[in-house]
């Protein structure tokens, strides 16, 4: 622990590999910026993706669509709701 008790945020430990609360700070925040950029750029290609079948192919979309049963999704997401 630093020689300043008060220059120590309440309530939070720091980790074995950093020196000081700031460099583990600026570490999680750049961690956390890479993870939201990372799924940005997977959902951003996803429905992307979904966006040009639907433009190039919409027969095919609609007919994929008639075979989809709401009534099963829709019991399997109460299920795992209600447990």
């Amino acid at each position: 622990m630093s020689a300043n008790p008060a220059a120590e945020p309440v309530g939070v430990t720091r980790a074995e590999p950093f020196a000081t609360f700031g460099q583990q700070r600026c570490a999680a925040t750049l961690g956390m910026g890479a993870w939201l950029l990372t799924e940005r750029l997977l959902f951003a290609g996803l429905f992307r993706t979904t966006l040009i079948l639907r433009l190039l192919h919409p027969e095919a979309v609609q007919a994929a669509a008639g075979h989809l049963r709401f009534w099963i999704v829709a019991f399997a997401a109460l299920h795992r709701v209600n447990r």
